[in-house]
């Protein structure tokens, strides 16, 4: 390429006049019914949500006060009961007092009398025999009077004790009232957040699909204008300027797309953060805060150099594959790098365990039964070293990820009969969003491959079983169907001859889209 061409397709007026006229063509285009659309969606969304809000709380309000009036109405009997007990001993207690006052009055008459028969007339023994048993009897009466004054007393201890244990009550029932009043704000709080992240989400899916049909558009001008000139197309060269995440090597393609997705990201105020996730490039992944704003603004505002150096044909089109057996079930997970491919390992297994706690908590007796695929999985800390971002040390980690699965393989109530450490293998066929990956494991060697195709997966699977393992089991041309029976034993009862959809990783996802794009354009 020549400095005019290379001049032209570097100016900065060209640049921005091409971005604004796909920005133009696509709003043109789409703005009018996604206004009618995103208004009318988002305010049925938000009257169904306000609607669902106020009707749980509500009814939380309405039993929190119909609970507060059901003990206020207790309490009021209680102590309505206990004022009428206290009355009626007040009573009895008067009237005892009465009886005794009484009792201590004739006492002291007889007294006075027996003094004044005694000094009268000696020789009415009889008659001071009989007054004295007369006073022995009041003196029994006069025991029984106080044993009962002392029964009643420990009654109104035990009034009073009733009484604090209604006091008790209702300052239970009060903790109560603030510890809903406390999970509704909680709720509240969790319900903002969710309506914020929706928000983002919706906002990310709008740029990503603008961003789409800009650089579509931008890239059909562009193969215009070189098949004008005659000249062949420079999607497929490395940046000189750009790169990615890592310093990996970006063709002018990957920067079309990750500049406009950059632009139409921050028009909508998405949060740094979210973009650092959707574009690992160079300056800004692994940022947050200010770096990760700096490095945004310095990505778009850096002069665009294209090298004159194609990428190569196999460059992006290898992937980190590993999977798990987990209940006689394949998982598969695919990422850009050996390391990230253990992370979605390590996250499914750290999903497996929560599910696991949740269950635990939820039905503690039926959870010590194992029933589900992901029972008695615990996180260890190598897991969680592997969930991180922290680096491990290359040369160790194929032995480090082994050493934390096989801790789960040990234990008989976790359902995880089967691994691979994660591999190189290579894409196959054409441009698609979705991976498959056909999978030969019979526990002692195994064979892959990812492919963009299914029936392709299909087919190469078979060709595989018949041509490669059928004759190393005595049994050329194999089918797959009789290779799932042979290849099972006892120590592999549950071997994978399978075609499975890939689980891969953010950037391979994005990887995928940008090669889908401009394979459309």
């Amino acid at each position: 390429m020549g400095p005019e061409e290379l001049a032209i397709i570097t100016n900065p007026q060209f640049i921005n006049a091409t971005f604004s006229a796909g920005e133009n063509w696509y709003h043109n285009l789409v703005a009018q019914v996604q206004r009618t659309e995103a208004l009318a969606r988002r305010r049925n969304e938000f009257e169904v949500a306000n609607t669902e809000l106020v009707r749980v709380n509500r009814q939380l309000v309405s039993g929190v006060q119909e609970q507060n009036l059901r003990w206020k109405r207790h309490a009021e009997t209680i102590v309505h009961q206990f004022n009428e007990r206290v009355a009626q001993d007040e009573r009895l207690y008067t009237e005892l007092l009465a009886d005794y006052q009484n009792t201590l009055a004739a006492r002291q008459k007889n007294g006075r009398e027996l003094r004044e028969m005694t000094a009268l007339c000696s020789e009415k023994d009889a008659s001071i025999s009989q007054l004295q048993a007369d006073l022995a009897g009041v003196r029994g009466s006069l025991g029984a009077t106080q044993d009962a004054l002392a029964h009643e007393r420990q009654s109104l201890a035990s009034v009073r004790d009733e009484s604090s244990r209604t006091q008790s009550a209702l300052q239970a029932v009060q903790g109560d009232r603030d510890r809903l009043q406390d999970g509704l704000k909680q709720a509240e709080g969790a319900v903002s957040a969710l309506e914020a992240s929706q928000r983002e989400a919706a906002l990310v899916t709008q740029a990503v699909e603008a961003a789409g049909m800009t650089v579509m558009y931008v890239t059909a001008q562009a193969m215009e204008a070189w098949a004008g000139q005659g000249k062949p197309s420079m999607l497929d060269n490395l940046m000189t300027s750009h790169f990615k995440a890592g310093g990996q090597p970006m063709t002018m393609r990957e920067y079309l797309w990750f500049a406009t997705l950059i632009k139409e990201m921050k028009s909508r105020s998405i949060p740094d953060r979210l973009i650092v996730e959707r574009c690992p490039v160079d300056g800004i992944a692994a940022s947050n805060g200010i770096a990760a704003s700096n490095g945004i603004e310095d990505f778009l505002a850096r002069d665009v150099a294209i090298s004159e150096k194609k990428k190569d044909a196999a460059d992006g089109r290898d992937i980190y594959v590993g999977w798990f057996v987990v209940d006689g079930v394949c998982h598969p997970f695919g990422a850009e790098s050996k390391r990230n491919c253990m992370r979605m390992m390590a996250g499914f297994v750290g999903e497996m365990a929560a599910k696991h706690a949740a269950h635990e908590k939820q039905y503690p007796e039926l959870a010590e039964l194992s029933p589900y695929w992901f029972s008695g999985i615990y996180t260890t800390p190598d897991i969680e070293l592997l969930m991180s971002n922290k680096d491990i040390d290359p040369d160790r980690i194929d032995v480090f990820f082994e050493r934390a699965i096989q801790a789960y393989m040990r234990d008989p109530n976790v359902k995880i009969s089967a691994f691979t450490v994660p591999g190189q293998t290579l894409v196959v066929g054409g441009y698609s969003q979705t991976l498959f990956a056909a999978i030969s494991d019979d526990g002692n060697a195994f064979s892959a491959i990812v492919s963009t195709d299914e029936d392709g997966a299909q087919a190469w699977l078979a060709d595989h079983i018949a041509n490669e393992v059928g004759p190393s089991l005595g049994k050329p041309g194999l089918s797959i169907e009789e290779a799932r029976t042979l290849m099972k034993t006892d120590a592999c009862p549950t071997p994978v001859v399978d075609v499975l959809l890939l689980t891969v990783s953010d950037g391979i996802e994005m990887r995928l889209k940008v090669a889908n794009i401009g394979a459309a354009a």
